[in-house]
């Protein structure tokens, strides 16, 4: 009696330990979120100068997205500066009607340089290229 009271325990013990093997649910692998790398900003030193005319000029520099637009990095520098910019925006582009109070008019007018040469686009079309100078000239119009 004994052999088979042994053989019921061990039997029974075998079902308990199937029953919870079985029954028990499964742990999950841990999902890591997947890191994705910082997308790489390739920055620029963009150079700006704004020349109010007799001989009264500032000058900027700041490290830009390659992205900027002669007129972004004014505006860019202007927020920064707290320098005042009015605008307006037309088919052709954005026109500058004042800088720090010096407004566009028949007289003078703000006009845009490119490594010297005046700008050939509205300036929020013209796309910077790394080594670019930009000169913002109150000057009369040709």
């Amino acid at each position: 009696m004994n052999k088979k009271f042994f053989l019921f325990i061990l039997a029974s013990a075998g079902v308990i330990i199937s029953a919870f093997l079985l029954l028990t649910p499964k742990s999950q692998p841990i999902k890591t979120p997947e890191i994705s790398p910082t997308p790489e900003v390739n920055l620029q030193n963009a150079k700006l100068t704004i020349d109010y005319g007799e001989n009264n000029a500032s000058n900027y520099e700041l490290d830009a997205p390659q992205d900027l637009t002669a007129f972004s990095l004014l505006k860019t520098i202007s927020e920064k500066e707290n320098i005042a910019l009015v605008t307006e925006q037309y088919d052709f582009g954005i026109f500058v009607k004042s800088i720090n109070g010096y407004e566009s008019s028949a007289e003078k007018a703000w006009i845009y340089f490119i490594n010297g040469e005046s700008g050939t686009v509205a300036a929020d079309l013209y796309k910077l290229k790394p080594g670019d100078v930009v000169e913002w000239q109150y000057i009369k119009p040709e």
